[in-house]
């Protein structure tokens, strides 16, 4: 479905109003065509998943191998505040923490192109109840996250939400890199499919 024309036009007004021009929340109604879900399978992928550093909420610097604890199976969920498809993603992956996490389902979540202000409206909406880290590069091209899902395939613009499925055996505790197998999803999650994937795991 195309997205509503005068929906686009009104948040383009609205940021020519402010200064700002089109914006990325307009940006993202214009590419995906409208507000629905958009969905994405997971893929197992062979990516070098580099140990990269990201920022807690109250401003430390750490590496990703210093959040994942002993999960057996973790999920590194990349999303922006102004994405819809990202607000609609949080409630599946929310609930699947609530369900899971006690026995061993790990999420980490990472703002992308999003200030303190915005995240904390974005936090205090959807309540989350993992960890959350924002990566500081917040030019689109320079981020881990531009650079991992365009080795991954993706040729969204801003590329959120972003998935990491990453089985606990997989991960490595020393060195530059974090993984080198996992399931990726260009979108929102599909939740049978990655409920799927933590039973099994967790059965094991």
């Amino acid at each position: 479905m195309k997205a509503n024309k005068w929906t686009v036009w009104m948040l383009l007004l609205v940021g020519l109003l402010a200064g700002e021009g089109l914006g990325q929340e307009a940006e993202a109604v214009a590419e995906t065509g409208s507000r629905s879900h958009d969905y994405a399978s997971l893929r197992n992928v062979d990516l070098e998943l580099d140990n990269f550093e990201v920022q807690t909420l109250d401003g430390r610097k750490v590496h990703l191998s210093e959040l994942v604890r002993d999960g057996k199976i973790v999920l590194l969920h990349f999303f922006a505040t102004f994405c819809h498809n990202s607000n609609y993603d949080m409630v599946t992956v929310n609930d699947l923490y609530r369900t899971y996490g006690a026995e061993g389902f790990e999420v980490i979540g990472i703002s992308e192109y999003s200030n303190a202000a915005e995240l904390e409206k974005f936090r205090g909406r959807h309540k989350p109840v993992y960890p959350m880290v924002t990566e500081e590069e917040t030019g689109r091209k320079r981020t881990r996250h531009y650079r991992l899902r365009t080795k991954a395939g993706d040729e969204r613009k801003w590329g959120t939400p972003f998935s990491i499925v990453i089985d606990g055996r997989e991960i490595e505790r020393e060195g530059g890199t974090l993984a080198r197998r996992m399931y990726v999803a260009t979108g929102e999650l599909v939740r049978a499919e990655i409920e799927s994937l933590i039973r099994r795991r967790l059965k094991e």
